[in-house]
């Protein structure tokens, strides 16, 4: 092997590491926000959803709430994997879990926009619109990305994908993205205007009501939700400088799926 064969090996191997090295620490940090705010809710989600039936809307409360922690906690802490095949089993799965945490997310935004609106046809248009990242994810991962593990003698069980270029890449951030975008959009007006008539008369209220929660909260997730999303696919199309050397999607989905 020439020297600089060499040098370019050295230098690939250097790269995946800091590259790794960037990604766990976003995803320690990630893994301990969201550990301090289980921590600092866990008593009112014990007095409301542990003393009593379980229900549909606690089901979906626990998923919401415990999918994300496991799936950052399989991204910083890696599963024990001794063998190829198990590694690949674990890979995949945790692949599965990274996608499956948008379901819950799905499934609120179009109850909330039943919930104020009534209207049906919204709801699952919402509800459609939601699905797409899940689709286009599974459809890359399981499909033409084709999850596997590898054994790698410093780093140990890594994910392992068939390459996607920038273009490929991108793609699949245009068809994903929009959907939520629009999503988004629907959920910000369905809740603007269903609550336009009532807003006004609760404002001069001593004490804060349900309405004026929904609305305050809501307005401000999906309109951060829309601003992340939006950026996400801007920084795709257009990237700036990449933080990992093999990046192709901008990172702003790092700061968005917490």
């Amino acid at each position: 092997m020439s020297s600089s064969g060499a040098d370019d090996s050295v230098g690939s191997i250097i790269d995946l590491i800091a590259s790794n090295f960037v990604q766990a620490c976003g995803d320690y940090s990630v893994f301990v926000l969201i550990c301090y705010d289980h921590f600092i809710t866990f008593d009112r989600e014990v007095n409301f959803f542990w003393k009593g039936k379980l229900t549909g809307a606690g089901i979906l409360f626990f998923c919401n709430r415990y999918l994300g922690l496991v799936n950052y906690a399989l991204q910083a802490f890696s599963l024990p994997s001794p063998t190829l095949k198990s590694c690949t089993i674990t890979s995949q799965f945790i692949t599965a879990v990274s996608v499956s945490i948008y379901l819950p997310w799905a499934v609120f935004s179009a109850l909330r926009v039943y919930a104020l609106s009534r209207w049906k046809s919204i709801s699952i248009a919402v509800l459609l619109l939601s699905f797409g990242p899940i689709l286009v994810n599974t459809i890359l991962f399981f499909g033409i990305s084709d999850i596997t593990g590898a054994m790698d003698p410093i780093l140990g069980c890594t994910i392992l994908e068939r390459p996607v270029n920038h273009l490929q890449d991108t793609l699949f951030i245009v068809f994903s993205r929009p959907s939520l975008i629009l999503a988004d959009c629907i959920s910000l007006a369905v809740t603007m205007l269903c609550t336009h008539k009532t807003r006004n008369i609760h404002l001069a209220a001593q004490h804060q009501t349900l309405e004026q929660v929904l609305v305050r909260n809501g307005t401000k997730y999906f309109l951060l939700m829309l601003i992340l999303n939006v950026l996400h696919l801007v920084f795709t199309v257009a990237p700036v400088e990449a933080i990992r050397f093999d990046q192709l999607a901008s990172e702003i989905v790092t700061f968005e799926e917490p």
